[in-house]
């Protein structure tokens, strides 16, 4: 171990961010995100994003924060530079995993709890776009490198949902269920 960063009460997730400057850090016993200076190990902010901040993910372009809710309906956007809070979308469930496409134009969030949803918005105006019922507790998201297909870790099952997004066709892999259920990755893109 290198050293000791003192968080808010129970640190849940970590993205870096791509210029490898920054760590953003949920903590579900607080209201928000901690970001961490990686060059100075010292916390150089902190953002109030709403009750129990699960998940989040940064687009690729590394200018937007995407942060789910685990006990709440909506999803917090963050501008990374401002630090400030752009956008609250709500959705007709729990909203707790997200994703961002490749290309930055859509964010999927999945709800692990008893909505069995996924939904699909515009990553730009914060429109809700689709919905997909892919069954009990979908826990983490990834769209496929061409973006066009959602892969989601279907816990209750042991299943891999395959969301064909230009169809809204839903095909099942069968995996082995583990303790908390699959994941489902995004292989980051080779360069060249």
């Amino acid at each position: 171990m290198v050293g000791d960063i003192r968080l808010g009460p129970e640190p849940h997730d970590l993205i870096i961010t791509p210029d490898g400057r920054e760590a953003w850090v949920t903590y579900r016993g607080g209201p928000g995100l901690a970001i961490i200076d990686l060059e100075t190990d010292e916390i150089s902010a902190q953002i109030e994003t709403g009750r129990d901040p699960h998940d989040l993910k940064i687009t690729p372009d590394g200018r937007t924060i995407w942060v789910g809710h685990w006990n709440d309906g909506h999803v917090t956007v963050v501008d990374r530079e401002s630090r400030q809070v752009l956008a609250e979308p709500l959705l007709p469930g729990r909203a707790q995993h997200p994703a961002v496409s490749r290309d930055g134009n859509l964010v999927a969030v999945s709800s692990w709890t008893d909505d069995n949803r996924v939904w699909i918005l515009d990553a730009h105006t914060y429109e809700l776009l689709d919905e997909f019922v892919v069954g009990p507790h979908p826990h983490h998201v990834a769209f496929t490198p061409d973006g066009t297909a959602l892969l989601v870790a279907v816990s209750g099952s042991g299943q891999l949902a395959v969301v064909d997004l230009a169809s809204s066709e839903i095909r099942y892999v069968a995996l082995v269920p583990v303790l908390h259920g699959v994941l489902a990755l995004e292989i980051p893109q080779r360069p060249g």
